[in-house]
């Protein structure tokens, strides 16, 4: 009877409420909620059992939620932390403060509690949203963070969602009987950066911002509706909120979330739950495509897959070509940062992708190449945008890539110095270094910050790292440049094996090689390669830099 209850009291809630328009997270889920109200909307794991929640139960769940977190939280209160991995209770968090008009704060769990403790009073944070663990299990996800913060920030509110009280306290809260006026310039979430190059910002991203990269994501990609989305990226970063559980669920496909990465459990996943877009970082790729590989049949357990896509970091040519061979499908791969809602150029899908680039400009998206001065070098536009006669940009030529479009960050929250170093006149100064082909088609050389100058030589990271690569006995690699007396810096390498040794001759098998195969001028040759037992690595899959050199501890990602 309860369930039947459920189902009425949502249809009258989803019709009785009414969205303006497509600029605002709050009203895109009213309409999608209304449009898929039958459909399964999550499914998740429970204990070892599949849970289907439909779109229908997804509404109900997440005005629930909003009517109850309405009285607890002060009315001053402008931002609300989520402290949850990659589940529904995230979806209904994040989506219930999007109807109250309330900024989400997603936060990264597998971070330090001091650091979670730092994000917290950056964001000005008085609530944070979190579940209680079952027995066990607690410490595995989160540490002893919750504690920690318990006794650190006096007037932090943890709010335990399926806490018995709080539950009971949901299931008899009032309905919220109206939408947040649909202001585009209102922020949606901030996004901390992963911290690869400093201290972590608060990327504030407004409702325009994203709701105008999903939109270009569906032109690019194509409507979502009929798929089924693995949400394995955790969903405090940019690429997993925005290409995968907002794209999936804004436009009615069946997301999947994945609190941890696992690749023999992702695999066991995505065959029975028959995955069709996958979205991982490259390194996640390498370690599933390993695990793959060991099974019986992998191409029929990856049959379901129709498209995969890749970001956050370069794509070697041989997870590329180690996937396809299993799945007889390409890894399309993108360029994006937090700060651009992310997607900033794509491959797009249909055709070849075109490897070592990140594909061509979203269709609202504009890439300039700059000099150190700041002057323009070269412009690339979408192929989709016809408002402009189509610009050739010039072929090969490097230069700093700046980003002009609507989905561009407001700023760093609380931090105008850093703020108005990247953004300048509407655009985005992302520090990174790119060319162009002559079909517009986008490769990152490096990272201006991370750039090597080698006796006034420029190297980028990505081609050394690119070149040991291809040593078979190679399985991860980090290009850094370390104080020379000589040259200013020399290239150490960093290597991850396959099978795990540490000795001179491995060393001299990498040097060997690539004399031999001469994939690098002289200049550009590692002048020490240190054997690690595992590259440390941020939740986003990109390499923990500060880590690697030593400046600080590694990140510890936590498993479930």
């Amino acid at each position: 009877m309860m369930v039947w209850i459920k189902k009425i009291l949502s249809k009258i809630l989803s019709f009785s409420l009414k969205p303006e328009n497509s600029d605002h997270l709050a009203h895109l889920f009213v309409i999608s909620w209304k449009k898929n109200f039958k459909k399964t909307a999550i499914t998740e794991n429970k204990d070892g059992k599949w849970i289907n929640i439909s779109y229908g139960e997804l509404g109900l769940a997440v005005h629930k939620v909003a009517g109850w977190l309405k009285n607890q939280i002060g009315k001053s209160e402008k931002r609300i932390g989520i402290f949850l991995p990659n589940s529904a209770g995230f979806v209904v968090s994040f989506f219930s403060c999007q109807i109250l008009g309330k900024t989400a704060v997603p936060l990264n769990y597998a971070l330090s509690p001091k650091e979670v403790k730092d994000v917290i009073n950056d964001a000005q944070i008085k609530t944070l949203l979190t579940f209680q663990a079952p027995e066990g299990r607690a410490t595995k996800i989160f540490g002893n963070t919750l504690d920690y913060l318990q006794k650190e920030i006096d007037d932090l509110k943890i709010l335990k969602l399926n806490k018995p009280k709080n539950q009971k306290e949901i299931q008899r809260s009032s309905f919220l009987k109206s939408l947040p006026k649909p202001n585009p310039e209102d922020i949606s979430c901030y996004i901390y950066t992963s911290g690869s190059t400093g201290k972590p910002k608060g990327v504030m991203l407004s409702h325009g911002n994203l709701s105008s990269n999903l939109s270009d994501f569906w032109k690019v990609l194509g409507d979502t509706e009929n798929h089924t989305i693995s949400g394995v990226l955790p969903l405090f970063h940019s690429f997993g909120l925005t290409a995968g559980m907002l794209a999936g669920m804004l436009s009615g496909g069946r997301f999947v979330p994945v609190p941890a990465f696992q690749p023999k459990i992702v695999l066991d996943i995505i065959k029975s739950q028959k995955i069709t877009v996958l979205e991982l970082v490259p390194s996640m790729y390498n370690s599933l495509i390993n695990a793959a590989n060991r099974l019986k049949n992998p191409e029929k357990d990856l049959s379901s897959i129709q498209l995969a896509v890749a970001g956050g970091a370069p794509l070697p040519r041989e997870v590329i070509e180690r996937f396809e061979k299993i799945t007889k499908i390409p890894i399309y791969e993108g360029y994006g940062a937090s700060e651009t809602s992310p997607v900033i150029s794509f491959n797009r899908p249909g055709k070849p992708p075109v490897f070592g680039t990140c594909g061509i400009a979203f269709p609202s998206v504009k890439i300039q190449l700059r000099d150190e001065n700041g002057d323009e070098i070269t412009t690339a536009l979408s192929p989709e945008d016809n408002s402009k006669s189509p610009i050739k940009p010039k072929e090969n030529a490097e230069g700093e890539i700046w980003i002009k479009g609507p989905n561009v960050f407001k700023g760093y929250h609380g931090k105008e110095k850093e703020t108005n170093e990247v953004l300048i006149n509407g655009w985005y100064r992302t520090g990174d270094i790119g060319k162009f082909d002559k079909r517009g088609n986008l490769t990152i050389c490096g990272r201006a910050k991370h750039m090597i100058i080698v006796a006034g030589e420029n190297v980028y990271p990505a081609e050394i790292e690119d070149a040991v690569m291809k040593h078979p006995e190679v399985k991860s690699v980090v290009a850094i440049g370390i104080p020379d007396k000589k040259t200013g810096e020399k290239i150490k390498a960093f290597v991850e094996l396959e099978n795990q040794k540490d000795n001179q001759e491995i060393k001299n098998k990498i040097i060997s090689f690539l004399n031999q195969t001469k994939l690098l001028a002289t200049y550009k040759m590692p002048k020490e390669i240190e054997v690690v037992k595992e590259i440390p690595m941020l939740p986003t899959g990109k390499p923990d830099i500060p880590a690697i050199k030593g400046e600080r501890d590694p990140i510890k990602n936590k498993n479930l």
